[in-house]
């Protein structure tokens, strides 16, 4: 659905995204500049793929995905699906968009891998642990293997993500006892001695 500045409604449509039988979740939206409408979730095998997408197949099990609609016509014309995930299932909970529409899906994976991996800088979660989280930077405009910047695996999942004009992308995450924060945090403590907390990391582009 599409409101307008004064909550008056524009348009309402059911995009051709998904099969009658295919379960699907959506967990993020976000708007481009140019207007073009950006989706994240977590769906199961079936999703009618675009032919620039970067993941045409899910490989089995619950996989992250990347939607990407343009209005038309009172309606939305599908410009982009791909599935994001590795070998285990993955879930997307955090999406943002810059300003030249380069989308960042960021959550967790079981498998502690997202696939494909392009300049990756770890290959597994902390000491072993799992769900490891992930971000993936995607620009849909470029289409196939290319349209994929990076996809990187961190040590913890992640739940939030924002990204600021110059393409660097900021991560709430899941902070697990043991963690060492980096020199000039702002916490009591550098290192998470009990329970659970919250983690902000920059990703710079």
């Amino acid at each position: 659905r599409n409101f307008g500045p004064d909550g008056s409604l524009n348009r309402t449509a059911v995009v051709a995204m998904t099969q009658d039988s295919v379960r699907i979740q959506a967990t993020g939206i976000a708007v481009s500049s140019s207007g073009l409408v950006y989706v994240s979730g977590i769906a199961e095998p079936g999703l009618p793929t675009t032919s620039n997408a970067v993941q045409k197949s899910n490989g089995g099990g619950a996989k992250a995905f990347l939607a990407v609609l343009e209005p038309k016509d009172g309606s939305f014309d599908l410009k982009y699906l791909s599935y994001l995930g590795g070998l285990g299932v993955s879930r997307a909970y955090g999406l943002a968009v810059d300003d030249t529409g380069t989308a960042y899906v960021a959550g967790e994976t079981s498998n502690e891998e997202v696939k494909p991996i392009a300049n990756d800088f770890r290959t597994a979660g902390a000491n072993g642990a799992t769900p490891a989280g992930f971000v993936v930077k995607v620009n849909p405009f470029s289409g196939g293997d290319s349209s994929l910047v990076y996809s990187r695996l961190l040590s913890n999942g992640v739940l939030a993500i924002a990204a600021d004009g110059a393409g660097n992308v900021y991560l709430l995450q899941e902070a697990a006892r043991g963690l060492v924060a980096t020199p000039g945090e702002i916490g009591y403590d550098k290192t998470l001695q009990s329970g659970e907390g919250l983690l902000v990391t920059k990703v710079e582009s």
